[in-house]
């Protein structure tokens, strides 16, 4: 600035010219000595920015190959299980996600799983994926193998491997087709609800409500197993924890009642007109998505019940 120049040239007498020489020189070397550091500041700001752009690029370019990795491990095609119909989505978000699902046939045919993750990051999902298929050929060949000890299993298993911060939500649930009964464990409250044609009512099935969390170590036993009868026309919705984070532009959220409202609305709908309206109703609700978004409904077929023994 110039008002912090060591003289201004009013405090110099012009009857004394080599003074005023003097004085000029020193301003000159003084804007000289700023112009050379404002170059140096703006050629410093450039290189910053240069780097800021690299750094946004790469991270983009994470972004994006980690959700590329995130759809190609996400199931696209289901084993198909006579007496039940399921319509399954994944939306990946931009911003954030982990959701994993999967449905499976166990060595008994009369038996199989459905296995919902919603994690915190990308990178704890594929952790879950590992988890699951090293246990793969264990869930699949043992009867005795309930869900809370699977997740149990699973979540020890993990408790090494993940950042302080990582958490996650999970549902199990394994049908048992000879006696009509789904038997689970759900931990971090994902959204599952049962819809009990006989009844026509909605059950917000019941969990453990703490997520798995990282930084705290998990007690053996702390996990319960929840059994569910299936009747003809039955219909079993899980969705994924990003459901509750979804919020619109005042800042309020998606709550369970919300959902169970919409639900409710559409139940007579087919297991693909259910699916399809709650992913339209959630971004109708939030155009901005922050979390992956998973929805899987599974409907037992009245036909296959009526003739089962």
């Amino acid at each position: 600035m110039i008002d912090s120049f060591p003289a201004s040239l009013e405090t110099v007498r012009v009857s004394d010219p080599k003074k005023l020489e003097q004085k000029i020189a020193e301003l000159q070397a003084e804007i000289l000595k700023r112009d050379q550091d404002l170059k140096i500041y703006k050629k410093e700001l450039g290189t910053a920015n240069n780097e800021l752009e690299k750094l946004i690029v790469q991270v983009n370019d994470q972004l994006q190959q980690s959700q590329r990795i995130q759809k190609f491990l996400v199931p696209t095609e289901f084993p198909n299980i006579q007496g039940f119909e399921f319509s399954t989505k994944f939306s990946s978000s931009s911003m954030s996600g982990g959701d994993y699902f999967d449905i499976f046939e166990h060595y008994d045919k009369m038996r199989f799983g459905l296995f919902l993750s919603s994690a915190s990051g990308y990178g704890m999902s594929s952790l879950f994926l590992s988890a699951l298929m090293r246990l793969t050929y264990e869930i699949e060949d043992s009867k005795s193998k309930d869900p809370a000890s699977v997740l149990q299993e699973i979540i020890s298993d993990l408790e090494e491997q993940c950042q302080p911060k990582d958490q996650a939500a999970l549902f199990y649930g394994v049908f048992d087709r000879r006696k009509f009964q789904m038997i689970y464990c759900n931990i971090g409250q994902p959204l599952a609800i049962h819809y009990s044609a006989a009844g026509n009512r909605l059950n917000l099935l019941a969990g453990h409500p703490n997520p798995f969390r990282a930084d705290q170590k998990t007690a053996s036993g702390a996990f319960e197993n929840q059994v569910v009868d299936l009747g003809p026309r039955d219909k079993l919705v899980v969705c994924s924890s990003g459901f509750l984070s979804l919020a619109d532009h005042q800042g309020h959220t998606w709550g369970f009642e919300e959902i169970l409202s919409i639900v409710k609305q559409n139940i007579q709908k087919d297991v693909h007109g259910l699916r399809n309206e709650l992913f339209y109703q959630a971004q109708k609700f939030s155009p901005l998505q922050s979390r992956d978004l998973t929805v899987i409904v599974t409907e037992v077929k009245e036909r296959i019940m009526k003739l089962a023994p």
